[in-house]
Protein backbone atom coordinates (compact mmCIF):
# COMPACT_ATOMS: atom_id res chain seq x y z
CA UNK A 1 0.00 0.00 0.00
CA UNK A 2 2.46 2.25 1.17
CA UNK A 3 4.86 1.35 -2.41
CA UNK A 4 1.58 2.42 -4.14
CA UNK A 5 1.21 5.57 -2.73
CA UNK A 6 4.76 6.34 -3.08
CA UNK A 7 4.23 5.53 -6.65
CA UNK A 8 1.93 7.72 -7.19
CA UNK A 9 2.98 10.39 -5.57
CA UNK A 10 6.31 10.19 -7.85
CA UNK A 11 4.21 10.41 -10.68
CA UNK A 12 2.30 13.41 -9.14
CA UNK A 13 5.75 14.86 -8.85
CA UNK A 14 6.81 14.12 -12.47
CA UNK A 15 3.92 15.48 -13.78
CA UNK A 16 4.59 19.02 -12.07
CA UNK A 17 7.70 18.94 -12.85
CA UNK A 18 7.29 18.41 -16.95
CA UNK A 19 4.34 20.83 -16.32
CA UNK A 20 7.15 23.18 -15.20
CA UNK A 21 9.85 22.60 -17.78
CA UNK A 22 7.53 23.30 -20.72
CA UNK A 23 6.53 26.58 -18.78
CA UNK A 24 10.39 27.38 -18.29
CA UNK A 25 10.78 25.83 -22.35
CA UNK A 26 8.19 28.72 -23.19
CA UNK A 27 9.84 31.64 -21.49
CA UNK A 28 13.02 30.29 -23.01
CA UNK A 29 11.70 30.89 -26.54
CA UNK A 30 10.06 33.96 -25.57
CA UNK A 31 13.30 35.53 -25.26
CA UNK A 32 14.53 34.00 -28.84
CA UNK A 33 11.34 34.83 -30.65
CA UNK A 34 9.47 37.36 -32.49
CA UNK A 35 6.42 36.44 -31.11
CA UNK A 36 7.85 37.16 -27.43
CA UNK A 37 4.31 38.69 -25.63
CA UNK A 38 2.46 35.70 -27.45
CA UNK A 39 4.58 33.20 -25.44
CA UNK A 40 4.90 35.15 -22.26
CA UNK A 41 0.91 35.54 -22.27
CA UNK A 42 0.70 31.36 -22.96
CA UNK A 43 3.12 30.51 -19.87
CA UNK A 44 1.38 33.20 -17.75
CA UNK A 45 -2.49 32.29 -18.46
CA UNK A 46 -1.97 28.33 -19.47
CA UNK A 47 0.95 27.44 -16.68
CA UNK A 48 -1.71 26.15 -14.28
CA UNK A 49 -3.58 24.24 -16.91
CA UNK A 50 -0.73 22.44 -18.44
CA UNK A 51 0.04 21.38 -14.69
CA UNK A 52 -3.59 20.12 -14.43
CA UNK A 53 -3.37 18.10 -17.69
CA UNK A 54 0.30 16.60 -17.03
CA UNK A 55 -0.81 15.67 -13.08
CA UNK A 56 -4.25 13.56 -13.95
CA UNK A 57 -2.67 12.43 -17.45
CA UNK A 58 0.10 10.64 -15.96
CA UNK A 59 -2.14 9.66 -13.13
CA UNK A 60 -4.69 8.04 -15.15
CA UNK A 61 -2.01 6.05 -17.20
CA UNK A 62 0.18 5.17 -13.99
CA UNK A 63 -3.21 4.08 -12.02
CA UNK A 64 -3.20 0.35 -13.81
CA UNK A 65 0.41 -0.24 -13.26
CA UNK A 66 0.17 0.04 -9.54
CA UNK A 67 -0.48 -2.93 -7.95
CA UNK A 68 -3.67 -3.72 -5.32
CA UNK A 69 -7.13 -2.16 -4.87
CA UNK A 70 -6.19 1.14 -6.36
CA UNK A 71 -5.62 -0.75 -9.77
CA UNK A 72 -9.03 -2.77 -10.29
CA UNK A 73 -10.68 0.97 -8.77
CA UNK A 74 -13.06 1.81 -11.55
CA UNK A 75 -14.32 4.68 -10.77
CA UNK A 76 -11.03 6.21 -9.27
CA UNK A 77 -9.95 5.69 -12.90
CA UNK A 78 -12.99 7.29 -14.55
CA UNK A 79 -13.23 10.33 -12.23
CA UNK A 80 -9.31 10.73 -13.30
CA UNK A 81 -10.79 10.72 -16.87
CA UNK A 82 -12.95 13.54 -16.25
CA UNK A 83 -10.94 15.36 -14.74
CA UNK A 84 -8.39 14.88 -17.70
CA UNK A 85 -10.75 15.62 -20.26
CA UNK A 86 -11.77 18.94 -18.30
CA UNK A 87 -8.50 19.83 -18.01
CA UNK A 88 -8.06 19.68 -21.70
CA UNK A 89 -10.40 21.79 -22.17
CA UNK A 90 -9.81 24.67 -19.65
CA UNK A 91 -6.59 24.76 -21.37
CA UNK A 92 -7.98 25.43 -24.32
CA UNK A 93 -9.81 28.32 -23.01
CA UNK A 94 -6.68 29.78 -21.46
CA UNK A 95 -4.89 29.63 -24.64
CA UNK A 96 -7.56 30.96 -26.26
CA UNK A 97 -7.37 34.15 -24.18
CA UNK A 98 -3.73 34.26 -24.35
CA UNK A 99 -3.91 34.30 -28.15
CA UNK A 100 -6.52 37.11 -28.09
CA UNK A 101 -4.28 39.16 -25.97
CA UNK A 102 -1.52 38.93 -28.03
CA UNK A 103 -3.42 39.77 -30.96
CA UNK A 104 -4.71 42.83 -29.80
CA UNK A 105 -0.72 44.27 -29.27
CA UNK A 106 -0.71 44.12 -32.90
CA UNK A 107 -3.86 46.23 -33.34
CA UNK A 108 -4.03 48.93 -30.75
CA UNK A 109 -7.43 50.30 -29.52
CA UNK A 110 -5.56 53.47 -29.01
CA UNK A 111 -5.27 54.47 -32.60
CA UNK A 112 -9.06 55.23 -33.40
CA UNK A 113 -8.33 56.38 -36.98
CA UNK A 114 -6.78 52.81 -37.82
CA UNK A 115 -9.77 51.00 -39.41
CA UNK A 116 -8.42 47.78 -39.51
CA UNK A 117 -7.57 47.63 -36.27
CA UNK A 118 -10.91 48.35 -34.79
CA UNK A 119 -12.48 45.63 -37.47
CA UNK A 120 -9.72 43.02 -36.53
CA UNK A 121 -10.17 43.28 -32.56
CA UNK A 122 -14.45 43.29 -32.98
CA UNK A 123 -13.82 39.58 -34.93
CA UNK A 124 -11.28 38.60 -32.49
CA UNK A 125 -13.19 39.18 -29.58
CA UNK A 126 -16.68 37.52 -31.08
CA UNK A 127 -14.41 34.33 -32.57
CA UNK A 128 -12.78 33.95 -29.16
CA UNK A 129 -15.98 33.43 -27.49
CA UNK A 130 -17.57 31.78 -29.70
CA UNK A 131 -14.49 29.14 -30.09
CA UNK A 132 -15.02 28.94 -26.08
CA UNK A 133 -18.50 27.54 -26.28
CA UNK A 134 -17.65 25.08 -28.84
CA UNK A 135 -14.68 24.40 -26.42
CA UNK A 136 -17.38 24.01 -23.69
CA UNK A 137 -19.76 22.07 -25.96
CA UNK A 138 -16.62 19.52 -26.89
CA UNK A 139 -15.87 19.30 -23.72
CA UNK A 140 -19.01 18.40 -22.20
CA UNK A 141 -19.80 15.90 -24.49
CA UNK A 142 -16.56 14.14 -24.35
CA UNK A 143 -17.56 13.27 -20.74
CA UNK A 144 -20.65 12.49 -21.48
CA UNK A 145 -19.50 9.94 -23.65
CA UNK A 146 -17.11 8.41 -20.76
CA UNK A 147 -20.69 7.21 -18.59
CA UNK A 148 -22.51 4.75 -20.46
CA UNK A 149 -25.94 5.59 -19.22
CA UNK A 150 -25.54 9.01 -21.32
CA UNK A 151 -23.01 7.99 -24.30
CA UNK A 152 -25.59 8.53 -26.85
CA UNK A 153 -25.94 12.08 -25.74
CA UNK A 154 -22.85 12.82 -25.98
CA UNK A 155 -22.40 11.47 -28.92
CA UNK A 156 -24.96 13.91 -29.97
CA UNK A 157 -23.46 16.84 -28.71
CA UNK A 158 -19.79 15.98 -30.46
CA UNK A 159 -21.26 14.90 -34.00
CA UNK A 160 -22.01 18.39 -36.68
CA UNK A 161 -25.66 17.75 -36.94
CA UNK A 162 -25.73 17.59 -33.41
CA UNK A 163 -24.20 21.53 -33.18
CA UNK A 164 -25.90 22.40 -36.29
CA UNK A 165 -28.74 21.78 -34.65
CA UNK A 166 -27.72 23.78 -31.53
CA UNK A 167 -27.37 26.78 -33.55
CA UNK A 168 -30.41 26.54 -35.36
CA UNK A 169 -32.24 25.93 -32.38
CA UNK A 170 -29.90 29.05 -31.14
CA UNK A 171 -30.79 31.70 -33.86
CA UNK A 172 -34.50 30.41 -33.74
CA UNK A 173 -35.55 31.55 -29.87
CA UNK A 174 -36.53 34.90 -29.36
CA UNK A 175 -34.82 35.14 -26.21
CA UNK A 176 -31.56 34.09 -27.82
CA UNK A 177 -31.86 35.90 -30.97
CA UNK A 178 -30.01 38.63 -30.01
CA UNK A 179 -26.71 35.83 -30.54
CA UNK A 180 -27.52 35.17 -33.88
CA UNK A 181 -27.46 39.09 -34.27
CA UNK A 182 -24.25 39.32 -32.79
CA UNK A 183 -22.20 36.65 -35.44
CA UNK A 184 -23.86 39.18 -38.16
CA UNK A 185 -22.43 42.50 -36.66
CA UNK A 186 -19.31 40.60 -36.56
CA UNK A 187 -19.08 39.27 -39.83
CA UNK A 188 -20.71 42.05 -41.59
CA UNK A 189 -18.21 44.55 -40.94
CA UNK A 190 -21.17 47.21 -39.90
CA UNK A 191 -20.11 47.91 -36.43
CA UNK A 192 -16.97 47.55 -35.01
CA UNK A 193 -15.93 48.19 -31.50
CA UNK A 194 -14.23 51.91 -31.39
CA UNK A 195 -17.21 53.13 -34.11
CA UNK A 196 -18.75 56.45 -33.30
CA UNK A 197 -22.71 55.58 -33.71
CA UNK A 198 -25.39 57.77 -33.19
CA UNK A 199 -28.62 55.76 -31.34
CA UNK A 200 -31.75 57.67 -30.77
CA UNK A 201 -30.16 60.96 -30.70
CA UNK A 202 -27.58 59.45 -28.11
CA UNK A 203 -23.62 59.43 -29.55
CA UNK A 204 -20.74 57.55 -27.95
CA UNK A 205 -18.24 55.34 -28.65
CA UNK A 206 -18.95 51.13 -29.12
CA UNK A 207 -16.74 49.71 -26.44
CA UNK A 208 -17.87 46.14 -26.47
CA UNK A 209 -19.61 43.55 -28.67
CA UNK A 210 -20.86 40.70 -27.53
CA UNK A 211 -22.67 38.09 -28.97
CA UNK A 212 -25.88 39.09 -27.20
CA UNK A 213 -25.42 43.08 -26.43
CA UNK A 214 -23.23 46.24 -27.23
CA UNK A 215 -21.57 48.59 -24.55
CA UNK A 216 -22.19 51.99 -26.09
CA UNK A 217 -20.03 54.94 -24.17
CA UNK A 218 -21.89 58.07 -24.36
CA UNK A 219 -20.31 61.39 -24.37
CA UNK A 220 -20.66 61.92 -20.70
CA UNK A 221 -19.10 58.58 -19.90
CA UNK A 222 -22.70 56.55 -19.36
CA UNK A 223 -22.72 53.05 -20.63
CA UNK A 224 -26.02 52.04 -22.76
CA UNK A 225 -26.30 48.13 -23.10
CA UNK A 226 -27.89 47.62 -26.33
CA UNK A 227 -29.67 44.44 -27.80
CA UNK A 228 -27.41 42.99 -30.92
CA UNK A 229 -30.89 42.65 -32.16
CA UNK A 230 -30.83 46.76 -32.27
CA UNK A 231 -27.90 47.23 -34.66
CA UNK A 232 -29.65 44.10 -37.04
CA UNK A 233 -33.27 45.88 -37.04
CA UNK A 234 -33.33 49.66 -36.32
CA UNK A 235 -31.11 52.63 -38.29
CA UNK A 236 -28.22 54.18 -36.97
CA UNK A 237 -25.74 56.54 -37.45
CA UNK A 238 -21.92 55.15 -37.69
CA UNK A 239 -19.70 57.89 -38.02
CA UNK A 240 -16.28 56.03 -39.08
CA UNK A 241 -17.86 53.07 -40.79
CA UNK A 242 -15.31 54.02 -43.66
CA UNK A 243 -13.24 57.41 -42.76
CA UNK A 244 -12.90 58.37 -39.21
CA UNK A 245 -12.63 62.28 -39.85
CA UNK A 246 -16.55 63.73 -39.39
CA UNK A 247 -17.84 66.97 -40.11
CA UNK A 248 -19.68 69.11 -37.16
CA UNK A 249 -22.01 71.70 -38.62
CA UNK A 250 -23.78 74.78 -36.84
CA UNK A 251 -26.03 76.90 -38.18
CA UNK A 252 -27.00 80.36 -37.60
CA UNK A 253 -30.06 82.19 -38.14
CA UNK A 254 -28.87 85.85 -39.84
CA UNK A 255 -30.23 88.86 -40.97
CA UNK A 256 -30.49 90.10 -44.46
CA UNK A 257 -28.21 92.77 -44.00
CA UNK A 258 -25.26 90.05 -42.78
CA UNK A 259 -22.28 90.15 -44.48
CA UNK A 260 -21.76 86.75 -45.30
CA UNK A 261 -17.82 86.95 -45.62
CA UNK A 262 -16.96 88.69 -42.23
CA UNK A 263 -18.59 85.57 -41.11
CA UNK A 264 -16.33 83.30 -42.79
CA UNK A 265 -13.27 85.55 -41.49
CA UNK A 266 -14.50 85.24 -38.15
CA UNK A 267 -15.31 81.39 -38.59
CA UNK A 268 -11.60 80.88 -39.74
CA UNK A 269 -10.20 82.89 -36.84
CA UNK A 270 -12.12 80.48 -34.55
CA UNK A 271 -10.71 76.90 -36.08
CA UNK A 272 -7.60 78.05 -36.09
CA UNK A 273 -7.12 78.49 -32.67
CA UNK A 274 -8.96 75.39 -32.13
CA UNK A 275 -7.28 72.23 -31.08
CA UNK A 276 -10.37 70.14 -32.29
CA UNK A 277 -9.77 71.02 -36.06
CA UNK A 278 -8.21 68.81 -37.81
CA UNK A 279 -6.87 70.89 -40.74
CA UNK A 280 -8.46 69.37 -43.38
CA UNK A 281 -11.81 71.21 -43.89
CA UNK A 282 -14.26 74.02 -43.29
CA UNK A 283 -16.69 75.83 -45.30
CA UNK A 284 -19.67 78.47 -44.77
CA UNK A 285 -22.76 78.26 -47.06
CA UNK A 286 -26.15 79.82 -46.79
CA UNK A 287 -28.71 77.09 -47.19
CA UNK A 288 -32.00 78.49 -46.80
CA UNK A 289 -33.91 81.86 -46.71
CA UNK A 290 -37.08 82.86 -44.99
CA UNK A 291 -39.52 85.94 -44.48
CA UNK A 292 -37.24 86.63 -41.15
CA UNK A 293 -33.71 85.41 -41.51
CA UNK A 294 -31.40 84.01 -43.87
CA UNK A 295 -29.80 80.24 -42.97
CA UNK A 296 -26.04 79.81 -43.20
CA UNK A 297 -24.35 76.57 -41.97
CA UNK A 298 -20.72 76.45 -41.06
CA UNK A 299 -19.30 72.73 -41.73
CA UNK A 300 -15.99 71.98 -40.75
CA UNK A 301 -14.21 68.33 -40.14
CA UNK A 302 -12.26 66.64 -37.00
CA UNK A 303 -11.10 63.92 -36.51
CA UNK A 304 -13.77 61.89 -34.67
CA UNK A 305 -16.74 62.17 -32.40
CA UNK A 306 -15.58 63.67 -29.58
CA UNK A 307 -13.74 66.40 -31.17
CA UNK A 308 -16.45 67.24 -33.49
CA UNK A 309 -18.60 67.42 -30.51
CA UNK A 310 -16.70 69.98 -28.70
CA UNK A 311 -15.74 71.83 -31.73
CA UNK A 312 -19.08 72.20 -32.70
CA UNK A 313 -19.87 73.80 -29.09
CA UNK A 314 -16.63 75.69 -29.72
CA UNK A 315 -17.72 77.35 -32.99
CA UNK A 316 -21.32 77.72 -31.89
CA UNK A 317 -20.09 79.83 -29.05
CA UNK A 318 -17.71 81.32 -30.28
CA UNK A 319 -19.92 82.97 -33.27
CA UNK A 320 -22.68 84.03 -31.40
CA UNK A 321 -20.18 86.24 -29.01
CA UNK A 322 -19.10 87.90 -32.41
CA UNK A 323 -22.51 88.60 -33.29
CA UNK A 324 -23.68 90.02 -30.48
CA UNK A 325 -20.37 92.07 -29.42
CA UNK A 326 -19.70 93.37 -33.07
CA UNK A 327 -22.53 93.21 -35.20
CA UNK A 328 -26.17 92.86 -32.96
CA UNK A 329 -27.75 94.77 -35.99
CA UNK A 330 -27.27 91.11 -37.92
CA UNK A 331 -29.40 88.98 -35.23
CA UNK A 332 -32.67 88.34 -36.61
CA UNK A 333 -35.62 90.32 -35.98
CA UNK A 334 -39.36 90.86 -37.10
CA UNK A 335 -39.84 94.01 -39.31
CA UNK A 336 -43.36 95.47 -39.55
CA UNK A 337 -44.57 97.42 -42.42
CA UNK A 338 -48.06 99.96 -42.41
CA UNK A 339 -48.99 101.08 -45.30
CA UNK A 340 -51.42 104.54 -44.70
Amino acid sequence: MIANALVLVTVTAGALLVGKLIGWILLWAAKHSRHEFYLQETKQRCQNGINAVAVTGALYFALPATAGPLARHGLLRHILLIALIASVGWLVLKKLRAAEEALFTRYPADVPEFRRARRARTKLQVIRRLTAILTVVFTVGAVLMTIPQVRQLGSTLLTSAGLLGIIISIAGQSTLAPAAAGIQITFSDSLRVDDIVVVDGEWGRIEQIRLTHVVLRAWDDRRLILPTTYFTTKSYQNWTRFDTPILATVELQLDYTARLQDVRTETQRIIEMSPFWDRQHWQVQMIDVSPPATTVRVSVSAADGPNAWNLRCELREGLITYLRDVHPQWIPRIRNAYQP
